[in-house]
């Protein structure tokens, strides 16, 4: 009952926010949604450092380790151990990432609306060793971060929305109020 009455809730706070509009503009900067298919939204992975698409918050973690979000992709690991010299040494790839921390060598973190949980005991070999579904069921993407902006319409039938991308959109039908 909690859960549905979550999503009204949310689905509530997506009409006030975005209302269509028939005056739209035919090409404007504005946002498009980036999406995951469902079947690989739980897709958590390693991978060796990779560049930063989207740079989120940085978490001091010890005197050696940091780690960056990079919106909605992941989570870069940064050997500092020099800091003159710091150096990406993993990616943990994690659809739908807006935010971590971390207590008693264990790294939490979203993955969409689920919570996740990864041992830092072994930098080399990061385990998830905990997921907690729906937890976050107020989180929404269905509209951009940005009030007063133009975007495309989210379609749940193209997955889920992990983030959102600014660019040269055409003939949008959705404005965050």
């Amino acid at each position: 009952m909690k859960t549905v009455s979550h999503f009204i809730i949310t689905l509530a706070l997506a009409f006030t926010l975005a209302s269509c509009n028939s005056n739209a503009p035919k090409s404007i900067i504005g946002w498009e949604p980036v999406y995951v298919s469902t079947a690989t939204l739980h897709a958590i992975a390693i991978h060796e450092p990779r560049s930063t698409q989207s740079a989120g918050r940085i978490y001091k973690y010890g005197n050696q380790y940091s780690f960056q979000i990079d919106n909605g992709n992941g989570i870069h690991v940064i050997d500092n151990s020099n800091p003159a010299l710091a150096q990406k040494i993993k990616f943990i790839q994690i659809p739908g990432v807006a935010d971590l921390s971390i207590r008693n060598g264990i790294l939490y973190t979203n993955n969409a609306q689920d919570l996740v949980a990864i041992s830092l005991q072994n930098m080399q070999d990061l385990k998830i060793i905990n997921r907690i579904e729906q937890i976050f069921p107020g989180v929404s993407q269905h509209v951009p971060p940005e009030t007063n902006a133009w975007f495309i319409c989210p379609d749940p039938q193209k997955g889920t929305v992990v983030r959102w991308e600014k660019k040269m959109i055409h003939n949008p039908t959705c404005k965050a109020q």
